[in-house]
């Protein structure tokens, strides 16, 4: 049976080859068919295997303004991009390194994402709180056509996304308990995998051994780790990374 992989781009933060980067890696690390579609305000430069559609937009915008990335709602709606069936979401900046089948073999049928990554400390100030642990919406898979409640609630009451930050808060409180984690070795943070300050600035992130996706949830995306830079500030360099060259290739 053939599965989707989805992806979203829109504005000018991406260029078309991180659509083509990612479904190059797709294709290398996924044994079963697959349809890659990818949602976007600008098809120049995506290859014609990747299947395009304008991003949906029946998603209340007062509900959603406010989030500094808030177009992943719209994936949830009933009836968009000729979905059936199995989805797996990729974020585009996402890095592929082993072979993604079993994100669709484990708990099938039902909602899995990644747990947020935190340090200790705020692991620490959630349990003693307890608060529930978040979900990072890098890598989520949903069944296509029964996510639509995730979109009515949004429309019904906008104000309610105003207390959260990030749309994977809101997503992680209006999912609750139908959230499954991914197991923890499969998804990994690159950004939780640099040596701390200042050994960072002679010793290369190591790929962990059990991983299958690299996430860049930080300012630090697959071009820096492959060049050897620093954002922001000296804290914030990367070594020459290897590993992500090798994998992030058309």
């Amino acid at each position: 049976m053939t599965v989707n992989i989805i992806s979203i781009k829109w504005g000018k933060r991406y260029g078309p080859e991180y659509v083509n980067r990612l479904y190059s890696g797709v294709a290398r690390h996924l044994s079963r068919p697959f349809r890659f579609v990818c949602f976007t305000d600008d098809t120049q430069g995506i290859r014609r295997e990747v299947d395009t559609y304008p991003i949906p937009e029946s998603v209340n915008q007062s509900a959603i303004s406010h989030f500094s990335h808030g177009k992943k709602q719209h994936l949830f709606q009933n009836d968009i991009g000729d979905l059936q069936g199995t989805c797996l979401y990729l974020d585009l900046d996402v890095v592929i390194v082993d072979s993604i089948d079993c994100f669709f073999d484990y708990k099938p049928g039902q909602f899995c994402i990644c747990k947020e990554w935190l340090p200790v400390r705020q692991q620490i100030h959630r349990k003693l709180t307890k608060r529930q642990r978040s979900a990072n919406s890098s890598v989520f898979r949903f069944e296509a056509n029964t996510m639509q409640f995730i979109v009515d609630r949004l429309n019904e009451d906008p104000q309610i996304t105003r207390q959260f930050r990030l749309e994977q808060y809101w997503l992680s409180y209006a999912l609750g308990d139908q959230m499954n984690w991914w197991p923890l070795k499969w998804v990994g943070s690159f950004k939780h995998r640099r040596p701390i300050y200042p050994l960072s600035l002679v010793v290369s992130p190591i790929l962990p051994k059990s991983a299958k996706v690299m996430v860049f949830n930080g300012p630090l995306k697959p071009t820096d780790a492959i060049n050897g830079r620093f954002v922001l500030s000296p804290r914030k360099f990367c070594r020459p990374t290897a590993w992500v060259k090798n994998n992030w290739v058309d």
